[in-house]
């Protein structure tokens, strides 16, 4: 929490850990430590936080199935508008953050950025083979014969595996 009445024409460093949790579908671990570093600045009716996050996410290759840890790099640039000022008329921006006492909680601005910046697919690498859609086998270690099998045979299977 930034008190407002310490934010100088310069504005205030902002810098400090997380924990956000993370919803289920995107696919990574439940709580993730993020670390951010910013600037605070008074910008004529409302205040500007600018800066950048980081943090180490557990995820699943969309591939492979492998569990793997990425890092996650993500910019901040949000407003921030005193809710007095909204009542009295000021046009706030669908997306500005609304604050209703003299001090600016940052935590919003980074958790909303942050699951805006997850990717939607996560990859232990570039030239991950996957699993083979047929036998399942992890194609980075092994190789399978599937290729040379006649399609009708897996086309049995399917019945059978359901």
């Amino acid at each position: 929490m930034y008190d407002i009445r310490k934010i100088g024409k310069n504005g205030i460093d902002t810098k400090g850990e997380f924990d956000i949790c993370l919803p289920p579908d995107f696919g990574a671990g439940e709580e993730t430590n993020v670390k951010f570093s910013g600037r605070l600045t008074r910008a004529l009716d409302s205040f500007v936080l600018d800066g950048e996050g980081e943090c180490i996410l557990e995820t699943s290759c969309c591939r492979c199935l492998k569990t793997h840890e990425t890092t996650a790099h993500f910019k901040v640039l949000e407003n921030f508008v005193e809710q007095e000022l909204v009542n009295e008329g000021l046009a706030a921006d669908y997306d500005d953050i609304i604050f209703d006492d003299e001090t600016i909680n940052i935590f919003p601005a980074i958790e909303k950025n942050l699951l805006n910046n997850i990717p939607m697919k996560f990859t232990c690498s570039e030239d991950c083979a996957g699993l083979c859609p047929f036998c399942g086998i992890n194609l980075n270690h092994s190789e399978c014969n599937c290729a040379d099998q006649p399609r009708s045979e897996f086309a049995e299977l399917l019945p059978k595996l359901k």
